[in-house]
């Protein structure tokens, strides 16, 4: 009995380590002026895009919910196996909504860095304009667009 014990208690202390979205996953940082309507632009890297955490979390998710609903498969678990249901079904719901959490954290992630990079490109864009408009308007570069 010791034996799979130890496993169960293995598996679920792996299952804990291995990805909660809720610790690991940040989502964009909040306005520092509270302004409502902009929505946030942040540099990659400040936050998550990476839905490798909630994914994790989603496998430790449909784990627990198979256990909670089908049991562990050993004669040594039986008297326990009502205790393992239930906590196996709390992890279930826990690590879904890691997961629910984390996947709308990348996501808002990802759209922000997407938001600061369309800006960079515009304002890039913005700055070949202007030296095209300076070229025709005087017939010459202006002198910050010089090599």
């Amino acid at each position: 009995m010791k034996i799979h014990l130890r496993a169960f208690a293995s598996c679920l202390l792996v299952c804990v380590l291995s990805g909660c979205s809720l610790a690991f996953v940040s989502g964009p940082p909040a306005d520092p002026n509270n302004r409502e309507d902009t929505e946030p632009m942040v540099a990659p890297g400040e936050c998550t895009e990476s839905a490798l955490f909630p994914i994790g979390d989603v496998a430790v998710a449909a784990a627990g919910l198979g256990a909670a609903i089908f049991g562990v498969p050993s004669e040594d678990l039986e008297e326990q196996e009502d205790n393992i249901r239930v906590v196996a079904g709390g992890l279930a719901a826990l690590f879904g909504w890691s997961a629910k959490t984390g996947f709308g954290r990348t996501g808002d992630c990802r759209a922000a860095v997407a938001r600061y990079r369309l800006r960079a490109h515009l304002e890039a864009e913005a700055e070949k304009v202007r030296a095209v408009a300076e070229v025709a308007k005087t017939g010459r570069p202006e002198e910050s667009h010089r090599p």
